[in-house]
């Protein structure tokens, strides 16, 4: 991302970062975090975000002037979720928790280096990884 865009097309040759994260509109504070830190520490990483459930229309607007990308829920996820969790149990009031296994969609888009954060995390430091031994 620069000035608040990514380049998806043009990396000098090398894999680009993928950073993927899963959010709603409510969490839309720390997606604009999430989205600073990226454009400060790691400006040519690709943001990839997941519909954590439907209410995502601020989301998708971010997203999108961030240059960043939507990507589609398998349902294949929740319906694994809802299995497991027998459609009990709530991560908190409103928020059942299978619907965290939205998150593992992630796992449809690998195609290079990637990694997942939680939409309140922010990235502290660069992308270049530190010389070992200095």
């Amino acid at each position: 991302m620069h000035g608040g865009r990514h380049d998806r097309n043009h990396n000098d040759g090398k894999a680009m970062l993928d950073i993927i994260t899963c959010c709603n509109d409510p969490r839309i504070d720390d997606l604009k975090r999430l989205i600073h830190s990226i454009e400060a520490h790691a400006p040519s990483a690709r943001l990839r975000v997941i519909a954590f459930d439907e209410d995502i229309t601020m989301t998708e607007r971010i997203v999108r002037n961030a240059g960043g990308t939507m990507l589609a829920c398998d349902p294949l996820w929740s319906a694994l979720g809802q299995r497991l969790f027998h459609g009990r149990g709530h991560y908190r009031p409103g928020v059942p928790m299978w619907m965290y296994f939205h998150k593992l969609n992630m796992f449809n888009e690998v195609n290079g280096p990637t990694v997942y954060l939680d939409a309140n995390s922010v990235l502290l430091s660069g992308e270049t990884p530190p010389t070992p031994g200095a």
